[in-house]
């Protein structure tokens, strides 16, 4: 399999595995480069709601690796709203509440 047979893998999986999950409510940025020590990584801004996901040009990945790859990244998108806030200098209740209930929802479809 070529990189960009990989880099089209992975973004095909992120999206189905957002789709499943319903996290529609992103706009999603793939890129393949370079990645120091990483496979992939999963940049989050939940102001504009933009995720940007890359896969790591270094070396060759299994098909079934890069299909754990996508779903381990958009885990990431799950939980980034959580994430978010509790990088936040100030939080009020009703910030992190509201966050919560956001992935409360979503795993409610899933359980």
């Amino acid at each position: 399999m070529t990189k960009l047979q990989e880099f089209a893998l992975f973004k095909k999986e992120c999206l189905k595995w957002a789709k499943r999950w319903g996290l529609e409510d992103w706009r999603y940025d793939f890129s393949l480069k370079e990645l120091d020590g990483d496979i992939a990584d999963c940049g989050t801004d939940s102001i504009n709601r933009i995720i940007t996901l890359e896969l790591s040009t270094i070396k060759p990945f299994s098909a079934s690796f890069i299909r754990e790859t996508a779903k381990h990244e958009i885990i990431h998108v799950l939980i980034g709203d959580l994430r978010s806030l509790g990088c936040a200098r100030f939080l009020t209740t009703d910030e992190w509440d509201a966050a919560e209930h956001r992935v409360v929802r979503k795993l409610e479809g899933l359980l």
